[in-house]
Formats: structure tokens, sequence, C-alpha cells
């Protein structure tokens, strides 16, 4: 058995030795932890050495020197525990002081008794004290490295542990020595709780690749976890907040922050990346900086006091993780960008939407100041054109006319081009007879061709289809196409309207010219609004036609296209679906069609004109001056306008939309409400040329609707139909 002792005493020795070695090598690494860890375990290797190589010296220095050595091991043990900023930095003089104490008291002593002599009684009082030394020192020692362990990741927690674990065993050591167990059992057992003391201290001081892989498990559970859920982060603090702290715990360190590219500002932190306790003493604490893409700069983790520094496998521990907070970051940014982008186009549609808004309330109200005149010019136009004037008067009275007519024109395309545009613009498809349609559109243009001696031709022999379309604006994209056709021809030209079918389920309609032809530069900007492709001096026209046409074509279904050879001449086509069942076709009903109640034949026909427009009012008192037997009241507010209609019972109401007082459509209902007038019909007389407007009067009770300006042949037509023939 003494030789098994020997043995593990030399054991203890060497392993005391290569930890002292280790620690001194690392200390330049570790700050000011290592230094006071190096010097605590060189001078237990030296006790240890001493101790077990002990031969050829003389025994009293040799037992002082031991002495003098272990009294400085506990108080360099506290300063290495201290050095953590663990909270015992108070304790630190006392301990100083009271080993500088015992030092002295050593060196003050006689020569110490041998194992023959009798022992002194001052040398169990010395024994006492030397025992209670180390054992106070002990205690602070292994709660200073015990306590810091709570709530730290589980490589500093082991580590301090062990180390705490470690000087208890040793002060153990002690304990039983002082007490003189001679046993070799009992020796044995002391070079055993020696030697693990050692190998605590070294796995706790620099624990194996092996074992910090195995104590990192935890960590690495959680950041596997954190990792999902940064598969949802949408912001750089969401990033933070999910990936840094187990980035801390992994290595072990007191914190970590995220620096933006100029290296200085803060985007995220967290724990402490300058953990300095007031109490402990300055130290040495390093920093990892791990680069990462723009427009982040870095990311910098600190070591920790319990982990005074970072091997080379936690730095590439952090440069792993540094990668993945570098690709959830830049997917943060990816998702920012479209987050911004998605508001920025939301804003912009709510611009564009304010804008079209205020266009076609712009729109509404130039229509309806445009057409307040322009019914003035066209009615007492049309009038004189009726009445006995000479050929010079008649040639002035066209060019008036065809001046308003043109003005007119130019108001409802770009209305048209406005309800298109802000889908209000309805359509109402059915089954159309192309031939017929084509035939109507052709002897509308036909005088306009003969002023120039433009042949119209129309060969639709194979057009007898039914195509799917809404016939009122199909009528209206033939018109303008046709009138192209011969406003751009040359004199003497042709124009020829014809059919092809292009599938059984298509037709093509084709209107052909044999004008100058469009050059091909100017082809991308032929159905564009207002252009008029270099002919705004030569041909009279708005730019509107070909686009407004497009829109409309396009709202049926159907598509829009030019074939043209410059000198040659232009072929415009029209596509539509054709129509599968001559049963699909449907009625159109006028606003005001219908049978309404005529008064009996005979008497007076008085008509109520509601309307506060003087020009207005003079110009329809012409219109009906000359039907015989019809007696105009006027009334220039709504409020006139209700009583009247109430005394009176007139078999006529003219009203207009804009009164001074209260609007039309309450004076319409005022009128609808009340027995004596809720059977007279009411014609609603207006510039607002709006569906939505006239769908809304004729729903509220109006008869009728018309526009103004007013068409004074179907006016009169309209009256005639409400009041009954005229007499005389």
């Amino acid at each position: 058995m003494r030789s098994l002792i020997e043995l593990i005493s030399y054991g203890n020795a060497i392993v005391a030795l290569l930890l002292a070695l280790y620690a001194i090598a690392i200390s330049g690494r570790t700050g000011i932890p290592g230094r006071w860890g190096a010097a605590a375990f060189a001078v237990l290797a030296a006790v240890l050495g001493v101790a077990t190589f002990d031969e050829g010296l003389d025994g009293d220095v040799v037992a002082k020197l031991v002495i003098g050595l272990l009294l400085a091991f506990p108080y360099l043990l506290l300063r290495f525990a201290v050095s953590f900023g663990t909270g015992a930095a108070r304790w630190v003089r006392s301990a100083g002081v009271l080993a500088a104490a015992m030092l002295i008291v050593t060196l003050a002593l006689p020569q110490l008794p041998q194992d023959s002599d009798q022992q002194p009684g001052w040398l169990l009082a010395y024994t006492v004290g030397l025992l209670v030394y180390w054992t106070v020192l002990s205690v602070i020692t292994i709660l200073s490295l015990w306590r810091p362990g709570t709530g730290q990741p589980t490589l500093a927690r082991r580590r301090t542990r062990l180390l705490s674990v470690a000087t208890g065993a040793l002060n153990i050591l002690i304990l039983s020595a002082g007490f003189g167990l001679d046993d070799p059992s009992a020796e044995l057992a002391i070079q055993l709780l020696l030697l693990l003391s050692l190998l605590l201290f070294g796995l706790g001081f620099a624990p194996p690749r092996f074992v910090r892989l195995s104590w990192r498990g935890p960590e690495q559970e959680a950041l596997q976890q954190a990792t999902e859920q940064l598969m949802g982060a949408d912001s750089v603090s969401d990033v933070a907040k999910t990936l840094l702290p187990h980035v801390v715990a992994m290595v072990g360190g007191s914190g970590a922050v995220l620096l933006a590219e100029d290296r200085e500002t803060i985007l995220a932190s967290v724990g402490d990346r300058a953990a300095q306790s007031d109490e402990a003493p300055p130290r040495v604490q390093t920093e990892v900086v791990i680069p990462l893409s723009p427009p982040f700069g870095s990311l910098v983790v600190a070591t920790s006091p319990l982990t005074p520094f970072f091997g080379h496998e936690e730095i590439a521990l952090l440069q792993s993780l540094g990668a993945l907070a570098d690709l959830s970051l830049a997917r943060c940014i990816l998702r920012d960008a479209e987050r911004e982008g998605r508001v920025a186009l939301e804003r912009a549609m709510e611009e564009i939407e304010r804008a079209n808004s205020a266009k076609n309330d712009f729109l509404s109200r130039m229509s309806h100041e445009l057409r307040t005149p322009l019914n003035v010019v066209l009615g007492f136009g049309q009038l004189l054109q009726m009445g006995e004037i000479d050929d010079d008067q008649r040639r002035s009275v066209g060019h008036i006319l065809s001046a308003g007519q043109h003005l007119l024109d130019l108001v409802n395309e770009v209305l048209d081009l406005s309800r298109i545009e802000s889908g209000r613009m309805t359509i109402s498809p059915e089954p159309v007879e192309l031939a017929d349609l084509a035939n109507e559109a052709v002897d509308l243009i036909r005088p306009l061709a003969d002023d120039r001696a433009i042949r119209i031709t129309a060969g639709l022999e194979s057009c007898h289809h039914l195509v799917i379309a809404d016939r009122q604006r199909l009528k209206q994209v033939l018109l303008n196409l046709l009138s192209n056709a011969v406003k751009y021809n040359r004199d003497g030209g042709e124009v020829e309207l014809s059919c092809l079918g292009s599938d059984p389920d298509r037709l093509r309609l084709l209107v052909r010219d044999t004008g100058a032809g469009i050059p091909r530069a100017l082809l991308d900007k032929l159905f564009e609004p207002f252009e008029r492709l270099g002919a705004d001096q030569t041909v009279e026209g708005t730019g509107l036609g070909l686009a407004l046409s497009k829109q409309l074509v396009e709202l049926m279904g159907g598509s829009i296209g030019v074939d043209t050879t410059e000198g040659t001449g232009s072929t415009f086509w029209v596509e539509l679906a054709v129509a599968t069942s001559p049963a699909e076709a449907v009625a159109e009903r006028l606003p005001g069609d219908g049978e309404p109640e005529r008064p009996p034949a005979g008497g007076a026909r008085r008509v109520l004109l509601i309307e506060d427009n003087l020009a207005n009012l003079k110009l329809i008192e012409a219109l009906v001056q000359d039907r015989a037997g019809m007696e105009l009241l006027p009334a220039m507010t709504g409020r006139l306008g209700v009583e009247l209609a109430r005394e009176h019972q007139p078999d006529l109401i003219l009203l207009d939309q804009h009164l001074p007082d209260i609007p039309g459509a309450e004076v319409l209902q005022r009128l609808r409400a009340t027995p004596e007038t809720r059977a007279i019909p009411i014609v609603i007389v207006s510039a607002d040329a709006t569906p939505g407007q006239l769908q809304r009067m004729l729903e509220i009770g109006a008869t009728a609707y018309v526009t103004k300006p007013i068409d004074v042949a179907a006016f009169l037509e309209l009256l005639d139909r409400l009041l009954g023939p005229r007499s005389g």
C-alpha cells in the first residue's frame, strides 16, 4: 500500500505541475482571472513538489516553506474567484491581512519540532489557527465560485461549480492532514481526494473540447428552436430578440450587440457588453467581432467574467452564428422593402384615386358649365335655321351649328373616356345585326363623303351575322372610323366597309380608305387621347375618337387595330364575338318610353318650366311659342315651381336640376309626394349628362331626361308625344 500511496503522490505532483504550466501558458489570454489562477496552481504545484521530492533539504526550512506556500494558496484562490466579479471583493483585504499575519507568525516560530520530539503547547494553537484560516478562506472561495453559476449558461455554470467543488475537496484534505491521520488507509484516501481535487480544478479551469460540446447541449437545442422561429422574423428587432440571447449563451459570453454599418450605432443589444462590477478590480475583457453584410456593420460578442476568453472553437461557432444572423437580417431587409413598397403602392393608388375623383368631379362640373351656354348657342342656332333666312345667313348659321356641335362632341368624348377610365361606363351587350347597323352608319357619313366626292361602299353581303355588342356604342365606333376614313382621305378617294370571318366565333369589320396612310413610327401613339399625329393644322378633329373607340371595343370584349401602308391608305378593323342565337336579342327602351296618360283633345296645353337661367328660359319660350294651344308658365325657383304646379296643375313640367334655392331632385320628390301633382309628366332638362344622375332621376319619378344642349327636333317630338299631337 505504501508503494501505491507513493505512486499516487508522484502522480498528484505531476498533475499539479501540468495544470500550473497550462495556466501560466494561457494567462496572457485569460486576463486577471487567469493570472490569479496560474499563481494559485503554481503554488499548489510547488507545495506538492516539495512535499514529494524533499530529500536532501533541511527539514525545518522545508516545513516552513511548505507552510508558507499553503498559507498563500487559499488567498490566491480567493483572488482568482473574486477576479470574476462575484461580489466577494470586500473579503480580499481582510484575507490579505490574515494571510500576512499567519506568514509572520510562521516565520517567527522557533525551530519546528521533529516527530520524535515532544510537541510543545503552542503548536496546537498554531495548528488550529492554520486550519481555521484555511477553512474560512476556502468557504468564502467556495461560495464565490458556486453562486455566480446560477442562471448562467451550462458551460459557465459547470466550470465555476467544478472549481467550487475542487476547492471544497482540497479544504477537506487539509483538515484531514491537520488532524494527523497517519493510518495508511487514511493517507491513501487523502492522496485520492487530492487527485480528485486536481482533476476537478483542471476540468473547471480548462475543460477539453468534447466536454465543452457536451455541456452546450441545452443551448444547442434552444438555438435550434430559435432558428425555426427566425423563419418568421419580420424585423431587425425580432431577429435580435430571437437570436442574440442564444449567441451569448452558446459561448458563455456576457452580452452581444448588433452594430450599424458605421460600427458605432447600436441597432440591438442583449446582456451586458462590459460586465464590470463596481466592487471588482479592473480586468481584461475581450470581444469577438463578426462582420455582417451592409446595411449592418458587425455582431460583437463580449466574454463574461466566468468565461474570460473564447477559444478557437467558440470563435468558429460565433462565425457560424454570425452567418445565420446575416441571412436572417437580409431576409428582414427584403421584407421591409416589400412592406415599404406595398405601403408606397397603396399610397400611390390612393393619390391616383383622389386625383381621378377630382378629375371626374372637374369634368362633371365643366360638362354642366359648357353644356349650359352650348344649349343656348345650338338651340337658337337651330331656331334660326328653321326660320326664313337667306342663303348667306343659312351658311353663317351652319357654321355656328357646326362649331357648336364640334364642341359638344368634344365634351361628350371627354366624358365617355372619363367614365371608362373610372369604371362607370355601363354597356348593354346584346346580339346586334351587324349589316343593318353598318348601313345606318354609312348613311349618316355619306353626306360628309359626298362633299369631297369620296365614294363610300358597303360590301356587307356576307355580314348577315349577329355580334355581341352594345348597339349604340358600336354605332359610335363605326361612325368614328368612317368619319376618320373620310376626313383623312384624298378628294375623290374611296372608303370601303366590309367584313371578314376570322374564325367561326369571331367576326371582323374592316374600314379601308385610300388616304396617305400612317407612318409606322407613329403607330404606337395612334390610340392615345388627344394625339393627332401631326394633323392638327390640316384636319378638324379632337384626337379622342380612336382612343374612345378602342376603349369601347375592349369594353365590349372585342379588339381593334389597323393595317396601314404609307402612301396607299389604311384599314382599321374591329373584331367582335359572334352571337350564337338571335333569341338573345333584347329591345332597347329609351328614357321616357311608354304610353303616358295624354290630356284629352282640345283645350290649351299648359307647360310649367322651372328654370333659373334666363337664356335657357328664353330658348324654351322660343321653341314652344309657335306650338298652337301650348301655354308656357315660367318659374325661376324651385319653391315657386312647386306652388305653381299645385295651383295650376299643368299638363307637363320641365325641370332644371340646378336651381338657386333647392335642388331639382328635391323638387321632383315634392311634386311626386303631392296628390295634385303626382300624375303630371315631369321632364328633367339638365346639362348633367352622367348616366348615374340620369338613372337616379328616373328612379325617383322623372318621366324623361333631356340633356343640354337640346336637340330641338327630338325635344319637340318628346313634347308632342307627352302632350299629344299639336293642333293646327
